[in-house]
């Protein structure tokens, strides 16, 4: 939405017009002197043109950003009010600089049809106009009142401590300027103190991992701690500062950021694969990688793919995971009501209740209102970024109306509200389903609804509610016949591969790596699927007595064909 809102009429502009046309200046709220709705989500763009400062809110969608037009930050009845750029200055508030010109843009060079009088062209074959001010403007500063005064006034002759202290500033302004100062200055004395401020993470982490990397200090142990780090911010950078040659390929695929849960951490590991030199690795990765829905689904992360060799793929069949609605039909109880649901009211009286009208089992939930209400019975359920679920419900009603949807389902607290058709009327047991992307949402609010974007009345009943997620194939075309595995192969590659060589962490017979648990008799301990699991997906399940930490297990699903697959499990199953 590129609208602006401006509170005068007079406003002059000679395309897209009502919307940002030279929009200048950019800048986010970075520092903590901004309100807690404000940090690290609002950006501020100028509208010269509109006489405002424009704001927007960053909402992370998918492996990148949508940006939500939040209206105007300032504005002015003023019509010289020109705001071309906002900076967050060292005190931590916002600084505006105005041009306050009265003409902003060259063009259109007014005639007597269209402004009143014949202008001449001049320099740049701009209109000549005494109101061009190329002499004066105002700066504003913002000021929040509420806002903690700076703990830092000048970096100028600190000590390495001090600069290094400065990394955990909440305004970012002077984080930078400490990384500046750290890496100008070669601050060799501060590396002890960086690398443990990247390893422990926090605010600091990001600016101290790349004063590492400008000092040339950035050791293995130290990258791979920012690469495996809780904090998806420091991972994604930890991908950017990781050169191009065989070891920090294998580091790259040690720490498996390829599988990363967030997106957007997703996309720079696999921007980062195509400045690999091993291409022939990466190109089996990239072609591995977007067999995965959720990459080949999601537009930036599967043409980085294909920017990596990937080719072509398809959305296959799809299928329904396993039921996540630990009590849909009700029929656990929690005193007289439904275990793990609560009633909720949106607006109006209505009630819910337990009820003995069941579609199966014993119980059905009842929501009636009287008068017009939205009234909803609601759960929530965990679920995972980024994937497509399908919830679906039976309901009955009787006598519903009312200018709302009626009874249908509703997933509250998601920026698409995503909300099913509604049944009015009276009608018996009727089925209805609904589909929805989680996003960046970690939870879903699961509500049976009575009204739905508006109010109605009347009586309805829900039963077997479900939450599923839905699983497709893809289809890149390029799948091969995979013969039985090879035990004698899937030794050689379990001892020998480049990149995915297990007994580099892994010991049988006492000789291997002791990073991970060794293997011996694993095939007597473990199922053959959790052997499986282990290999494609390392940080699904960890093994006994490394819980709590991040597997740094290459992902062997994504570096070996599936031929090279079977052949290793083929000789896994042989230890036993």
């Amino acid at each position: 939405d590129r609208s602006f809102h401006p509170i005068t009429p007079n406003i002059r502009q000679v395309d897209a017009f009502n919307n940002y046309t030279a929009g200048a200046g950019h800048a986010l709220a970075t520092s903590a002197a901004f309100p807690e709705s404000y940090r690290e989500k609002m950006a501020f763009i100028g509208g010269p043109t509109g006489h405002l400062l424009g704001m927007y809110e960053m909402i992370p969608t998918g492996a990148g950003y949508k940006a939500k037009n939040a209206y105007a930050f300032l504005a002015s009845a003023d019509e010289w009010f020109s705001p071309v750029a906002a900076e967050v200055g060292p005190d931590g508030h916002l600084w505006v600089a105005d041009w306050y010109n009265f003409i902003i843009q060259h063009n259109p060079t007014p005639s007597k049809g269209r402004g009143g009088y014949d202008a001449k062209n001049g320099k740049g074959n701009a209109h000549v106009n005494p109101n061009r001010d190329r002499g004066h403007g105002r700066i504003y500063r913002v000021v929040w009142e509420d806002a903690p005064k700076s703990k830092i006034k000048s970096l100028a002759g600190a000590s390495d401590n001090q600069l290094v202290s400065a990394l955990d500033s909440d305004n970012l302004f002077w984080r930078h300027t400490a990384q500046r100062l750290l890496v100008d200055e070669a601050k060799k004395g501060a590396v002890p103190g960086l690398k443990k401020k990247v390893t422990a993470g926090g605010i600091g982490a990001i600016q101290a991992l790349w004063s590492l990397k400008g000092i040339g200090a950035l050791d293995p142990d130290t990258h791979q701690a920012a690469l495996m780090s809780k904090d998806p911010a420091l991972r994604r950078n930890a991908i950017n500062a990781l050169g191009n040659d065989a070891a920090a390929l294998q580091l790259f695929f040690d720490t498996a950021v390829v599988q990363d849960k967030e997106l957007i951490v997703r996309l720079a590991a696999f921007n980062k694969m195509v400045q690999f030199k091993d291409q022939k690795t990466i190109s089996l990765a990239a072609k591995e990688l977007i067999k995965d829905f959720s990459n080949a689904s999601e537009p930036w992360l599967s043409q980085s793919l294909r920017n990596a060799g990937a080719g072509p793929v398809q959305r296959g069949p799809f299928k329904l995971g396993k039921e996540l609605l630990v009590n849909g039909s009700f029929e656990k109880l929690n005193g007289d009501f439904a275990a793990g649901w609560t009633g909720r009211s949106f607006r109006g009286a209505a009630q819910h209740k337990l009820a003995n009208i069941p579609r199966t089992g014993k119980h059905s939930i009842e929501i009636s209102a009287d008068k017009a209400s939205e009234w909803g019975v609601t759960m929530n359920v965990p679920i995972d970024m980024n994937s497509e679920y399908e919830l679906s419900a039976w309901v009955k009603t009787e006598n519903v109306g009312g200018g709302g949807r009626g009874a249908l389902l509703y997933v509250s607290a998601h920026p698409d509200a995503p909300g099913s058709n509604g049944i009015k009327g009276t009608k018996d047991w009727t089925q209805i389903k609904l589909r929805f992307n989680s996003g960046s949402q970690k939870v879903a609010s699961i509500n049976c609804l009575l009204g739905g974007w508006g109010v109605s009345t009347g009586k309805a009943w829900w039963d077997d509610v479900s939450l599923r997620k839905v699983e497709y194939e893809t289809i890149t075309g390029e799948e091969s016949e995979v013969t039985k595995g090879d035990v004698e192969r899937g030794k050689k590659i379990f001892n020998t591969h480049p990149i995915a060589n297990c007994a580099r962490c892994h010991a049988v017979n006492g000789e291997g790596g002791p990073v991970g648990p060794a293997l011996d008799t694993i095939a007597t301990r473990k199922q053959e699927d959790y052997i499986l699991e282990s290999l494609v997906d390392p940080g699904a399940t960890i093994a006994e007595g490394f819980q709590g930490q991040v597997s740094p297990m290459p992902p062997m699903g994504v570096l070996l064909t599936q031929q090279e697959l079977a052949d290793v499990m083929a000789y896994l199953m042989t230890l036993k």
